[in-house]
């Protein structure tokens, strides 16, 4: 049956010779919508939808809308020169509010006024506070990498040029909206009905909203001036952005820099442990292949040696054994042992260091107790010495005193005598002379010169 359709439309088409094309028929037209519709919905691999030049109206775009209601994945909807009007668009709008990837949306030539403005500008608030909104809950619920893997992207290009019935009022409605806009990056108004009112409400949206970089306001009523003056901002900002998104790239392009040196050096460090393994574990093998042949060939000697060795003298091989064990004890104390003297030594050195030092400090004390020695020989000379003198010192004035007793009794008879006869002076008297002799002789007995008497008596 759409077989028979198809075909009856074209041969309608061709018996009335219309210079339209054949899908604006209402049976092609519905067939291209409904095609469109469904795989909107169930493809989500279209991420972009271009109806340039078909007249949709209200019951073709009803159809488009519900297939565009469940598409989360479009990026791209042009419908240039499509027709669809103030009620169209606030369809197509409400539709289009639960897309949070939607990018571009281009809406020239398309009958729109001031109302269609006004539904614009309740469609950007509201999708930017779903937006946020979403940002919020997955940024409370996801990871960071989730987040920034899933970021919402806003509407930053909005296409509205060939629709002079806007006029000033809804670019003011717009303004509104776009004041507060963080993803809008370009807005073309060409041939809006705008005038200098409108573009001084524009100028002021440029003041406060630092996103926007690109604007058209081609074929409008607006003075020259006021066109430089925005041209002058727009040239700001571009300057402005290009050195910002440089800076942004020297830093990512740095920082890739670093990252890829440090995979490399991570690779090479990687690789030289493989090639340090591989040789480890390759010297390992022929270490241990080379053991594997030296315990067959042990192996095989001891078989050998079994084969060849009769039953007899297996005692005479169990004592070989006993005295081999012995020999690898003895072997073994013996390296102990020298082990030990060795350790030994070096106390024996350290010990002979000190022993060293030790004489060395004791040839010095020596030098010192042999002064003290004859200093105290000295000290004991002259001690004795001083006993002498004193023994001697007593013993003349002992002598002295036997004297002096002897001579004041010999006056006291002298002068008895005197007094009785006249007798000779006591120096020349043969007693005095005796006493003398007496005193030398005890002198020469202590080894000690005689000093004149004269001398002693002062």
């Amino acid at each position: 049956y759409p077989r028979l359709a198809f075909d009856d439309t074209s041969r309608r088409c061709k018996g009335k010779d219309q210079a339209r094309p054949v899908i604006y028929t209402n049976f092609l037209l519905r067939c291209l919508v409904d095609s469109i519709a469904v795989c909107a919905r169930v493809s989500s691999a279209i991420t972009s939808i271009t109806l340039d030049g078909i007249p949709l109206s209200l019951k073709y775009l009803n159809i488009l809308c519900c297939g565009l209601k469940n598409n989360e994945k479009l990026i791209n909807l042009s419908l240039t020169k499509c027709h669809i009007g103030d009620v169209g668009c606030d369809l197509l709008l409400g539709c289009l509010r639960n897309n949070p990837k939607l990018c571009v949306l281009n809406l020239s030539s398309c009958r729109l006024s001031n109302r269609s403005a006004m539904c614009l500008s309740l469609f950007l608030k509201r999708r930017k506070a779903d937006l946020l909104q979403n940002v919020w809950e997955q940024s409370s619920v996801q990871s960071p990498e989730e987040n920034s893997d899933k970021k919402p992207q806003g509407l930053h290009t909005l296409i509205l040029n060939q629709n002079p019935k806007i006029g000033d009022t809804g670019l003011r409605q717009l303004v509104y909206a776009l004041k507060s806009d963080v993803w809008l990056r370009s807005l073309s108004l060409r041939h809006c009905g705008i005038s200098k009112h409108g573009a001084e409400t524009m100028i002021r949206l440029l003041q406060t909203n630092s996103r926007i970089t690109k604007l058209d306001l081609t074929e409008n009523r607006i003075p020259i001036n006021t066109l430089q003056m925005i041209l002058r901002i727009l040239k700001r900002r571009r300057e402005m952005t290009e050195s910002i998104t440089s800076k942004k790239r020297f830093r990512i392009d740095m920082r890739r820099d670093l990252i890829n040196n440090r995979i490399h050096e991570l690779i090479k460090q990687r690789r030289r442990s493989l090639r340090n393994r591989t040789e480890r574990l390759n010297k390992y093998s022929t270490q241990k292949r080379h053991w594997k042949k030296i315990h067959r060939f042990e192996i095989k000697v001891k078989q050998s040696k079994e084969i060849e060795v009769p039953k007899e003298d297996q005692s005479r091989r169990k004592k070989l054994g006993d005295l081999e064990s012995q020999l690898w004890s003895l072997v073994e104390s013996n390296f102990k042992l020298k082990e030990e003297l060795s350790s030994n030594k070096a106390l024996l050195d350290t010990e002979a260091q000190q022993r060293s030092k030790m004489e060395d400090e004791l040839q010095k004390v020596s030098l010192r107790l042999n002064d003290l020695k004859s200093k105290v020989v000295m000290l004991d000379c002259v001690s004795s010495n001083a006993c002498n003198e004193s023994r001697l010192l007593k013993g003349l004035k002992y002598i002295f005193d036997k004297l002096e007793s002897f001579s004041t009794a010999r006056q006291k008879d002298i002068n008895e005598e005197v007094l009785l006869n006249p007798v000779e002076p006591l120096w020349s008297s043969p007693l005095t002379q005796q006493m003398e002799n007496s005193f030398a002789n005890c002198l020469q007995q202590t080894n000690v010169a005689l000093f004149p008497v004269e001398n002693i008596t002062m």
